[in-house]
């Protein structure tokens, strides 16, 4: 049966515990005592299992948490029941548990932390919680069989890095209001993605967030972004256009590396800085009119835009990088800037 603070002692578990390490208990009493199911209690957590691998447990009524890699690499299981009441899901919980189908989770938990799901590689479904404020790192990394990340009715501020990355089969996410910041890496490689909104909230896409998400088609900004980091759309091949919101300041080195598809190109008035690379090779373009805000173009920005008939440059910028308009063979240059006409009669 359940072991609680009253049969072991009331110091066992302090109410205040909102988290427990790995093999916190091992080689104790506790340790030789698991229930039915080979799960290891200590008051009203989970801290471990030391049974015979099976394909399904389930938690004792009142479980409030499940310590770090409680279930490392239990490779059968496939069910757990009764996670719907913990309200704190240890670090690497289940991590490498590549039988595990489906998960429901409490709608008091409010992290799912490090790597707790990490290479569950046939959990396909997961209901997240109302309560979700954050997606730790590497959370859910190469869970091949996810199909969708459903967060707009949860509380989420926060994907960590790598927290979906190699999601392969992972063809619908969408964000809820809150949500500030998508981590580096985080649906890195989700190559059945095709559409993606963003809410208002959302400030910062970080480096390589979504890169080689080759279905991508629809992207939809939005009118809070003030950053896209460094290769975050890179190798997006199915993109068609990109249209800016006047909130976004900074679209970082590569960010749309080799996107052949994209035929447009809108930048709002708000963008200061274009890195490195960030258009290159966008063969389909045919105009390119910079913002006023743009201050800096870095080197090879919109190299190979050979199909570009026109730009307009903006008087207000300060750097133009080497070989930025490079190959852009049939483009005439359009400039507001005046400039000094030299005096022909000076000898």
């Amino acid at each position: 049966s359940l072991l609680d603070n009253k049969t072991v002692g009331s110091s066992i578990i302090p109410d205040s515990v909102t988290s427990i390490g790995m093999y916190a208990f091992k080689n104790t009493a506790l340790w030789n005592k698991p229930n039915y199911y080979g799960i290891v209690y200590a008051g009203n957590w989970v801290v471990g299992y030391n049974g015979m691998w099976t394909s399904e447990v389930s938690f004792e009524k009142n479980t409030i948490g499940v310590a770090d890699y409680a279930f490392y690499k239990c490779s059968a299981l496939k069910t757990v029941e009764g996670l719907s009441d913990a309200k704190y899901i240890g670090k690497g919980a289940f991590y490498g548990c590549t039988s595990l189908v489906t998960v429901t989770l409490s709608t008091n938990l409010k992290k799912i932390e490090d790597y707790a799901f990490y290479e569950c590689v046939s959990l396909y479904n997961v209901k997240f919680p109302i309560g979700l404020q954050k997606i730790g790192r590497s959370a859910f990394y190469k869970c091949f069989s996810l199909q969708s990340v459903k967060t707009s009715g949860t509380q989420l501020t926060y994907i960590d890095d790598y927290a979906f990355y190699g999601c392969i089969s992972l063809s619908e996410v969408t964000f809820g209001r809150r949500l500030s910041e998508i981590g580096e890496c985080a649906f890195y490689f989700n190559g059945n993605l095709k559409n993606l909104s963003f809410p208002t909230s959302l400030k910062v896409v970080g480096d390589r967030a979504f890169y080689k998400c080759s279905a991508l088609s629809e992207l939809n900004f939005g009118d809070g972004l003030e950053k896209i980091g460094d290769s975050s759309f890179a190798y997006c091949q199915s993109l068609t256009s990109i249209n800016t919101p006047s909130s976004l300041k900074v679209i970082g080195d590569r960010a749309f590396y080799n996107c052949p598809g994209i035929e447009n190109i809108s930048l709002a008035d708000g963008v200061e800085k274009i890195g490195h690379y960030a258009f290159y090779d966008m063969k389909k373009v045919k105009t390119l009119v910079l913002p006023y805000s743009l201050k800096e173009i870095g080197n090879y920005a919109f190299k190979g835009l050979n199909g570009v008939n026109s730009i307009i440059i903006k008087s207000s910028i300060d750097k133009i990088g080497s070989h930025a308009f490079y190959g852009c063979l049939n483009a005439t240059v359009y400039s507001d800037a005046s400039g000094i006409m030299p005096d022909w009669n000076t000898k």
